[in-house]
């Protein structure tokens, strides 16, 4: 399972950049239960950042978000996205491998999404909210985005 973290591109990228690679990034790297960060600068799409945390399972997910710390990172992320007037929008993200965890739905796929377009909300909250779906079908709490299919 892959916690997603999508950003747009922010009116100043340098300060941005300076602010999430060199306060923001480390937190999300210190999560507890993370199998890995990987983060990486999109180079075409609507979306300027991409981050992925690795977690072995939803249950690691809802309790590395529901520690101080994930409480803590959730946070920063949204006051990151306000300083900087950015939309963060964040998926739960099945890997093809795990299809047999989310039951009927063959492969991977989308969980859910939120955004911070939904206006203020507790990002830790909604991502349980995705991840406890039990219809397994991608949940769409962003009015301004699709839903997939």
């Amino acid at each position: 399972m892959r916690l997603v973290g999508l950003w747009t591109r922010p009116e100043d990228v340098d300060a941005f950049e300076r602010e999430y690679l060199g306060s923001h990034l480390p937190k999300v790297e210190a999560l507890p239960g993370n199998a890995g960060v990987r983060s990486s600068r999109c180079i075409d799409g609507p979306f300027f950042r991409l981050t992925e945390v690795e977690f072995a399972s939803l249950d690691q997910i809802h309790a590395s978000l529901e520690s101080d710390h994930g409480r803590r990172v959730m946070d920063d992320a949204q006051a990151l996205a306000t300083k900087f007037g950015v939309r963060l929008d964040v998926l739960v993200v099945a890997d093809p491998d795990a299809g047999a965890a989310l039951g009927p739905a063959p492969g991977g796929g989308v969980l859910g999404l939120l955004s911070t377009d939904a206006g203020p909300h507790d990002l830790a909250r909604a991502v349980r909210m995705i991840a406890s779906c039990r219809a397994r079908r991608p949940v769409a709490l962003a009015p301004a985005l699709p839903t997939p299919t």
